[in-house]
């Protein structure tokens, strides 16, 4: 029952929110206007207020929200489009600066295990020059 009610509710919104149901309203609340300036009528005044605004402005404000919600939705689909590409952008410069970090690591554990090849070979040269000088003296 409630998918039925959600379907007329929506078309029936749609029909009486659509710019040729406020021409018609008009036209109604016009079709009005005549007994409502007749001494002994409603007046003008509450001409306007109880039937034209009632009726045309419901149309039109129906009108108005649509055409926002559909700017709105068009904003957030490109701004959810900006977004997914930044984040693919991002992605893609996250996975270069892993690689390049896994590279650096890579090259410093070189640096490292070449630096201490140097030392100790620098210890092994101080050791025989040292052992060369006892050697001579």
């Amino acid at each position: 029952m409630k998918n039925f009610n959600d379907r007329v509710a929506v078309r029936l919104t749609k029909l009486v929110g659509s710019m040729w149901m406020a021409y018609a309203f008009t036209l109604l609340a016009l079709a009005g206007l005549p007994s409502a300036l007749h001494p002994g009528g409603e007046g003008l005044v509450a001409w306007v207020a109880q039937t034209f605004l009632q009726l045309v402005l419901l149309s039109v404000i129906m009108v108005g929200q649509d055409v926002q919600a559909q700017a709105t939705e068009a904003r957030d689909r490109e701004t959810h489009d900006t977004v997914m590409t930044e984040l693919r952008l991002f992605k893609a410069q996250h996975k270069e600066l892993a690689e390049d970090h896994k590279a650096l690591k890579e090259v410093l554990k070189l640096l490292v295990t070449e630096k201490v090849v140097a030392e100790d070979g620098a210890k092994v040269a101080q050791q025989k020059g040292t052992a060369k000088r006892s050697e001579v003296r």
